[in-house]
């Protein structure tokens, strides 16, 4: 295959999405517009300082003036707004935006009301403008908008949202065309704008359904909802509802507070539920702590005591409530709206808590205790072998000897990147990987097998040959390995070149979550640098060309659960090897670096190689076309 430039790949890519022939949009920018939208950007950023002299009318023009101007340009050249042509203006107007409402919310003294609800705001518009011809009866086009689950389904033109870009989504361009042939409503006045505004606000969110069931009708969660007042912090406050107080209610409370038919007709899922009460009213009134039915049922003043279940407040909790109530009920989230399990500690939080509080010693004695667990649920009546070294915990049911050439090769390796990338080796006693990687090594198929079955619960694939594992606070932290023989095949790694492959996506991801194609990609291609005759390696580019056959765009070939965990590897080997090939080795390196940093392939692309993933995938879709 006859490979050209990176410049000349980008040109070209460029201009088959301007003639459409693969294209995401049909036109460019122009260079009057780039000048446009510098413009623009420098009129944004002067934002910041009229919000710091408070001039907030003066703010809120200017933002107004250049989303109208933004909205025009992307109109004319028809690029998306997710556009790397726009300049990231998109985005620093909307964080102007959410920083001017803190503002008026700060002058106010009320909250001001950030992005838009499904619920609340879309769904009543709806409701009052698009049923008619949407509804059960007989839905025009086949779109029936009674319920969310037909918002997803959309019509015969295909999906109505595209989540986070209004202006691709096929909603917003029936709401905002000047053909009254095609404007919705049909033979109707076009909506208002601001109705408009709110739906596209709302898909700029991310179009997230926040109404219970998604086949609840529209007319149900449109119906209107009582306001109430949310009191605000004043800055002296000692307890957080966030922090001290929507914790322990989830743990308590949510079991007979939450659902269609909460106990009492009081939902307890977010703040604003909360204030709204139940069937018998108010359950909260503000700094009044003895007359709120809340705190006189949860704090045993009045029977039956809260919560109903044998669980009670403990001592913190109730300090805390009676605070809470004191200092005037005050919520301090960003949104009365949100669930109150969001600011619950996920479990991935408290493992990062937990880890980072360990010792050396503490987390070394973990991964030893980790490591003889994981090879009993695999081999559970297997002996093993055990060798440990500076850096690594190696396990295996193979010979000693085997084991430590393993060792020795795995020492080599990890020299190898270090210097590849630049790294300065750990000092004495501080290993790469915190508490030292895990190397388990099966002698046979049914080791490894067992492995994917009894730790993973996954169905093995005869083309796996191993994996890597690190979690990102390294509560895991080991690679998995098959003894496959000391020379590889065009269809099986030798256990070395198994080894250098899994060790490297090891040490790529030793701190964060991974993209599994790119970084399966980095670690066979690096490996690939060490021993270039490798027939397995060599065989991987026609592997990928076979699975990437009935892949038609980037959106598809990035897309999660693409490509089972077999078919990733010569994909991704096929991606970072073409990638590699356009490009130099310095550049390579530095993508790695930098993916290594963020665990995000499109950041990586762009700080390197200034283009975006969607872009590279276009080039390398259309040269793996092009070789066939």
């Amino acid at each position: 295959m006859r490979f050209l430039s990176w410049r000349l790949i980008q040109l070209k890519v460029v201009l088959l999405m301007t003639v459409g022939a693969t294209a995401v949009c049909n036109a460019e920018v122009t260079p009057e517009q780039t000048q446009e939208l510098r413009e623009l950007k420098k009129d944004v950023i002067k934002v910041t300082s009229l919000l710091r002299k408070k001039q907030l009318d003066e703010a809120e023009s200017v933002l107004d003036s250049a989303e109208q101007q933004l909205k025009a340009i992307i109109e004319a050249a028809d690029v998306p707004e997710t556009s790397r042509r726009l300049m990231g203006l998109p985005q620093l107007i909307a964080s102007r935006r959410k920083a001017l409402g803190l503002q008026k919310q700060k002058a106010g003294g009320k909250p001001v009301k950030q992005g838009a609800s499904f619920s609340a705001d879309v769904a009543p518009i709806i409701v009052e403008h698009c049923l008619e011809c949407h509804g059960d009866a007989n839905p025009r086009a086949g779109l029936n908008l009674t319920n969310f689950t037909g918002w997803k389904r959309g019509g015969v033109g295909g999906a109505l949202l595209v989540p986070g870009a209004p202006l691709n989504s096929r909603i917003i361009a029936r709401l905002q065309t000047n053909d009254p042939k095609y404007r919705m409503p049909r033979g109707r006045d076009a909506l208002p704008a601001e109705n408009v505004t709110t739906i596209a606000t709302w898909i700029k969110q991310g179009a997230k359904f926040d109404g219970g069931s998604e086949d609840t009708a529209l007319s149900e969660l449109a119906k209107p909802r009582p306001k109430v007042e949310i009191p605000l912090p004043k800055g002296t406050e000692t307890v957080s509802f966030t922090k001290d107080i929507a914790p322990f209610m989830v743990r308590l409370c949510l079991n007979c507070h939450s659902g269609n038919d909460p106990r009492g007709g009081l939902s307890l899922t977010t703040f604003e539920n909360m204030m709204i009460g139940g069937d018998s009213g108010a359950v909260i009134l503000p700094g009044k702590r003895e007359e709120s039915k809340l705190f006189r049922l949860t704090g045993g003043l009045e029977n039956p005591r809260m919560p109903a279940s044998d669980a009670r407040l403990k001592k913190e909790n109730y300090e805390n409530l009676v605070k809470w109530f004191d200092e005037g009920n005050v919520f301090d989230g960003d949104d009365p709206r949100a669930l109150l399990t969001s600011y619950v500690p996920s479990a991935e939080d408290l493992e990062s808590e937990r880890f980072s509080k360990m010792s050396a010693g503490e987390i070394s004695a973990h991964r030893k205790e980790r490591t003889e667990e994981l090879w009993k649920q695999s081999l559970p009546s297997v002996e093993h072998q055990t060798l440990e070294t500076d850096q690594f915990l190696l396990v295996g049911d193979v010979a000693d000897e085997r084991l430590a050439s393993v060792s020795r090769w795995a020492d080599e390796q990890l020299q190898s990147l270090q210097s590849m990338l630049g790294d300065t080796p750990p000092a004495e006693g501080m290993p790469a990987w915190r508490g030292k990687l895990t190397v388990l090594v099966f002698k046979e198929r049914f080791g490894l097998t067992e492995y994917f079955l009894s730790v993973r619960s996954l169905q093995q694939s005869e083309r796996l040959f191993g994996e890597s594992v690190v979690t990102p606070f390294l509560s895991d932290a080991y690679i998995v390995l098959l003894d496959t023989g000391d020379a590889s095949t065009s269809t099986s790694p030798s256990l070395r070149t198994n080894l250098r492959d899994h060790l490297t996506e090891a040490y790529v991801s030793r701190a964060s979550q991974r993209d599994l194609m790119v970084t399966r990609g980095i670690g066979l291609y690096v490996t690939s640098l060490e021993d270039p005759t490798d027939p397995y390696l060599r065989a991987l580019p026609q592997a990928a060309a076979s699975r990437l056959q009935q892949v038609k765009t980037a959106t598809e070939l990035f897309a999660e659960g693409m490509f089972a965990p077999a078919d990733a590897g010569p994909v991704g080997y096929a991606m970072v090897k073409f990638f590699a090939e356009q490009t130099t080795r310095e550049v390579l390196v530095k993508f790695i670096q930098s993916f290594r940093e963020s665990q995000d392939a499109d950041d990586a692309m762009k700080a390197v190689a200034g283009s975006d993933l969607e872009t590279f995938g276009m080039t390398f879709l259309s040269a793996i076309k092009s070789s066939r």
